[in-house]
């Protein structure tokens, strides 16, 4: 197996001239990359970094960063990227936890940490395979988690990557994800890996960078979460056709894209192929979807992924489910599953397993479908209700903007919830859109509450909060 970064050595020799990265402050070819990479390395080495320690960087859209990170690879020690504008006390915490041997902040700030006990490892990861990142979780469900990747995982992740948005070394991508979360640093990663050229663009809230971005050197491939689709909408005033010119792959990660958004994407970009990947920090990129007009089930995750092997199973037996349409957990294998986490156990990693904790099931055709999370599942008197279908349904009434479900205590039976719908739409057209959701869903599947707000929780990579709604709405109700 050729690592990541000993790929990215051999382009030094194979195509020097090519650049690698384009950033706000320069542009580096391979060559300078490579060189880049091994003065690391070597600075590293007189700081006293071996292999296995752990290494703290902070992640930016910088070449100092890039080769940074690199260079830890390339001397066996642990990279951990983290959020470059970290306050003083998050970085503390961090550190704390991490007990790293180094906090790289840039070129300028290098620290080492006085660290009680620095000889602490990642010994209670079951891994014959050397650890290469630890990445962390958004924090969807709670307290984010140090996901352990070795360097196997980040090779098959690239692989699913490179397959399933057909990636070559011709390819420029537009990359304006953070780097500290998985999204992004796998999509680098990816296209480093395939000697493509990446531009690394500070996030999307410059429309002017963007279209410069894009004007300038042509990408033929942009990678962005929903969110920032959102953000580039609203500053395009709706439509971004003109500014996608040119782009040959759009593709979307971090968080599916609702259905309806997959169809106004179809209208706008007819010669943009749009590319949907689901996936987690513990199994990136398992499924891959090209959206297609032609294809009936537009609300799918795709197919499993080059790499990836996906069962569904009873959440109940355990068993893989192997008839159609029926709604289990999704369950994934394969080289990219993480070997475990960062001083946590967990029931979520078991024999190369990940359990993803959310439901779905697989269509005859084995296109997988995604129906919600086990632990957003609605228990309304004994009757199972999955948020996506009502936020399916109540979008499809054309009557909202947005809108998210969760369950809430029921005070008039401690066994039971109500189902609950927060919605971003004008007030006026309640009625009409009660109306519709009674005459689309079964009775009980009927939201007890309906809340407008001027805009649904979100975390950074747009993954939709319900922790924060479900306080919400409790805290109203005086639980």
């Amino acid at each position: 197996m050729q690592t990541l970064v000993n790929k990215v050595l051999s382009y030094a020799k194979s195509t020097p001239q090519k650049e690698a990265l384009i950033t706000p402050t320069g542009i580096c070819t391979y060559h300078q990359l490579s060189s880049l990479i091994e003065k690391a390395s070597d600075d590293m080495i007189r700081r006293g970094v071996v292999k296995g320690d752990r290494v703290m960087v902070a992640a930016d859209q910088s070449i100092d960063y890039v080769s940074t990170y690199l260079s830890l690879h390339n001397i066996g020690a642990v990279a951990i990227p983290f959020n470059s504008n970290s306050t003083d006390y998050q970085l503390q915490q961090l550190t704390d936890y991490l007990c790293p041997k180094i906090v790289y902040i840039d070129s300028q700030n290098i620290l080492s940490p006085q660290i009680p006990n620095p000889d602490e490892s990642c010994a209670e990861i079951d891994s014959d395979d050397t650890l290469a990142d630890i990445v962390f979780t958004s924090g969807t469900t709670g307290i984010p988690k140090g996901v352990v990747l070795t360097h196997t995982n980040l090779v098959a992740a690239c692989g699913n990557v490179i397959n399933g948005g057909s990636i070559t070394n011709e390819d420029i991508a537009l990359l304006p994800a953070p780097l500290y979360h998985q999204y992004g640093l796998a999509t680098l990663r990816s296209m480093l890996y395939s000697g493509a050229t990446i531009i690394l663009q500070p996030g999307i809230s410059s429309l002017k960078m963007t279209y410069d971005n894009i004007n300038t050197y042509k990408p033929t491939h942009v990678s962005i979460t929903p969110t920032m689709l959102t953000i580039l909408k609203a500053q395009c005033g709706g439509g971004i056709s003109n500014l996608l010119q040119g782009i040959k792959k759009l593709e979307f990660g971090s968080s599916p894209l609702k259905e309806n958004v997959r169809k106004e994407l179809l209208n706008q970009l007819n010669n943009v192929t749009i590319i949907n990947t689901y996936g987690a920090t513990e199994a990136s990129r398992s499924t891959y979807l090209t959206i297609d007009d032609s294809f009936a089930g537009l609300n799918s995750i795709g197919h499993a992924s080059i790499n990836a092997i996906i069962d569904i199973v009873d959440t109940e037996t355990g068993n893989v489910i192997t008839t159609p349409n029926t709604i289990g957990e999704i369950v994934i294998k394969g080289p990219m599953i993480s070997p475990g986490y960062f001083r946590q156990s967990s029931d979520r990693i078991i024999n190369n397993e990940y359990h993803t904790h959310d439901l779905g099931y697989k269509d005859s055709l084995g296109y997988i479908y995604m129906s919600g999370r086990q632990d957003d599942l609605i228990n309304k008197g004994g009757e199972k209700v999955y948020p996506e279908e009502i936020e399916k349904v109540a979008l499809d009434s054309k009557l909202i903007n947005e809108c998210a479900v969760v369950g809430v205590k029921d005070a008039t039976n401690p066994l039971s919830e109500i189902v609950a719908l927060f919605l971003v739409g004008d007030v006026s057209s309640k009625k009409d859109l009660e109306c519709y959701l009674a005459s689309h869903l079964d009775k009980y599947k009927i939201p007890d509450k309906i809340v407008y707000v001027d805009n649904i929780p979100k975390n950074e990579l747009g993954k939709i909060d319900r922790s924060s709604m479900r306080k919400h709405i409790e805290e109203q109700m005086g639980f």
